[in-house]
């Protein structure tokens, strides 16, 4: 169901039976809109969770009020936030590509349960070559992620 929060175009994915507290709310990356959620927006719903995939400026399949080409990141910023304030209880965030970073920097200010991050690109220079163990751990698990097999992660494996 689409719905506008705050001015921005929200799809919600309201659950049969909820079971979170909070909303679960879908970020997109740079070429993309809610649209790319809705597959698991469902699955989520099934799952118990109030699913909220958000459309930054000019991604929206309407009448958008500006150009994409004129959307900054701090608009998508801004637009996040005011998803998120919108919430009522605190959310958690999923962000993918650059919707992941627009969420971790969103979360620096505001409330959130949980922030989950794919594929996001880093900013500046203040980030660290992974730690021994971590890099380890890539190796450990190579072999399962090439052949698509389930990963289960131990917390020995981060210990050194």
């Amino acid at each position: 169901m689409k719905r506008t929060i705050s001015g921005i175009l929200t799809e919600t994915f309201p659950p049969e039976n909820p079971k979170f507290r909070s909303p679960l709310i879908l970020v997109h990356g740079p070429w993309s809109g809610s649209w790319c959620w809705r597959e698991w927006a469902v699955r989520f719903s099934n799952l118990g969770w109030d699913c909220w995939a958000v459309n930054f400026r000019g991604r929206a399949e309407e009448k958008t009020l500006e150009p994409v080409a004129q959307v900054t990141f701090g608009d998508c910023l801004g637009d996040l936030k005011q998803v998120m304030r919108a919430a009522g209880s605190s959310p958690v965030l999923l962000g993918h590509s650059l919707g992941g970073l627009a969420a971790v920097k969103a979360a620096e200010g505001e409330r959130t349960s949980a922030v989950i991050v794919l594929s996001a690109p880093f900013l500046g220079s203040g980030v660290k070559e992974p730690g021994h163990s971590l890099r380890l751990l890539r190796l450990k698990y190579l072999p399962l992620i090439f052949l698509r097999q389930s990963i289960r992660i131990k917390e020995k494996d981060f210990c050194s």
